[in-house]
């Protein structure tokens, strides 16, 4: 059984745009360039994140889905691509992390913990998916019943 976990793209441009909107402040501020940083992500980087609405694009695409195996996750962005599935036998955790910044903007992070594989816990984000309570509750359900 495959469930999708939508992406709420909306909410997560929202997040990225502040997010670059104060680290290019800071920058003007620390060293008089960030705002043309700013110009420079308004202009080139932002098409990365605006595309996440429209999977069809080869531009940008993120998804996540829970499957029998485990957590399915693409991502990719024009030539490069990535896919990773997290089996539930390496899942020993997880949390749900919301910042000051994340709450304002309605973006939530759930960070999967994985069993060490010679080089020590790896923690796994997923970000800016749509009610990301059920999706915090459905993994850490399943993970008690793998126990």
């Amino acid at each position: 059984m495959t469930e999708e976990i939508q992406v709420d793209a909306e909410h997560l441009n929202n997040y990225y745009d502040a997010l670059a909107v104060i680290c290019c402040l800071l920058l003007s501020a620390l060293m008089g360039f960030g705002l043309i940083l700013l110009v420079l992500y308004f202009f080139f980087f932002r098409s990365r994140i605006l595309i996440l609405s429209d999977p069809g694009s080869n531009k940008h695409h993120l998804r996540y889905a829970l499957t029998d195996e485990g957590i399915e996750i693409e991502d990719s962005w024009f030539l490069l691509k990535s896919q990773k599935v997290i089996p539930w036998k390496k899942v020993v955790g997880v949390e749900r992390v919301q910042g000051p910044l994340m709450q304002f903007c309605k973006v939530s992070t759930i960070r999967i913990l994985t069993a060490a594989d010679g080089y020590g816990q790896r923690n796994i984000a997923l970000i800016g998916m749509q009610n990301p309570q059920d999706v915090y509750d459905k993994i850490r359900a399943r993970i008690a019943r793998e126990i």
